[in-house]
């Protein structure tokens, strides 16, 4: 996965979603934001689940690789907002799709930074609303 962005772009819609990150997640992917990219559309989409709410974003940015993956909220969001309003890339070697837990490069021109992520299948799904129920 390689994701090229705008540092103010990927900081907006993160502040949104740690919204919804809780101070004690369990499971411990709670904790963390679910980032995935498409190729197709160029997007990327943010999502934060605390078991009762959930906030998803997207925002348009340079896909060269599709994936996803989830990082820890709060440090993502440390890191992001003390980067100055730059081009970002996060990317995750193809080599390090096979394991578990994945090392994430965040690259700016001010600096590189690593996290090790959790693999996306293990969030949990953010419940649909049935809009006839809604009438």
């Amino acid at each position: 996965m390689k994701i090229i962005c705008a540092s103010f772009d990927l900081k907006d819609h993160l502040s949104l979603v740690s919204r919804a990150v809780p101070s004690r997640p369990e499971p411990a992917v709670l904790g963390n934001v679910l980032i995935q990219a498409s190729e197709t559309s160029q997007k990327v989409s943010l999502t934060a689940f605390d078991g009762s709410l959930g906030i998803k974003t997207s925002f348009n940015a340079e896909v060269d690789t599709g994936g996803s993956i989830t990082l820890p909220a709060r440090l993502l969001n440390d890191i992001v907002t003390r980067l100055p309003e730059i081009e970002i890339t996060l990317e995750v070697p193809e080599s390090e799709l096979e394991e578990t837990n994945f090392v994430t490069t965040i690259s700016s021109t001010s600096g590189q930074f690593q996290l090790t992520g959790i693999d996306a299948t293990e969030f949990p799904e953010l419940p649909t609303i049935d809009p006839e129920s809604q009438k």
